[in-house]
């Protein structure tokens, strides 16, 4: 998903990018809203996936631990808000990749509503197993 040429990804910085941070945050906010009114369930992305020549937005932190931490917390104030209708779905940005050991112990302690995408768990392998 895309706002004005940008990834609208759950990373994203409200320092450097706070107008982008503003859309993917009242947007996922007004969704998870949605769903709980409709008793539905959102599907939200923990992230998406970079592409060649985009911005970096996982760059603009210290670090990918603390990106990590940033979308853990976003992900956990949305669960919140949603009273059980909303589920995660894995990425393969590794703000939100499964299939890495440490970050699973930390996303599986926090009991968020996981959904599970093949081809997004394939593909990471693949990039994971490159690397």
């Amino acid at each position: 998903m895309k706002w004005h040429g940008w990834r609208c990804e759950l990373c994203v910085n409200a320092d450097v990018h706070p107008d982008l941070y503003q859309f993917v945050m009242d947007s996922s906010r007004r969704l998870v809203d949605f769903a709980r009114a409709t008793g539905t369930i959102a599907l939200i992305h923990g992230g998406y996936n970079q592409k060649p020549g985009e911005p970096d937005l996982v760059g603009d932190w210290p670090n990918l631990r603390t990106a990590q931490a940033v979308v853990l917390g976003r992900l956990s104030e949305l669960r919140s808000r949603a009273q059980g209708h909303v589920v995660f779905e894995n990425s393969m940005l590794p703000t939100f990749q499964y299939g890495v050991p440490a970050f699973e112990d930390q996303l599986l302690a926090l009991g968020l509503p996981l959904a599970y995408d093949v081809s997004h768990a394939l593909s990471s392998y693949m990039v994971i197993m490159t690397r």
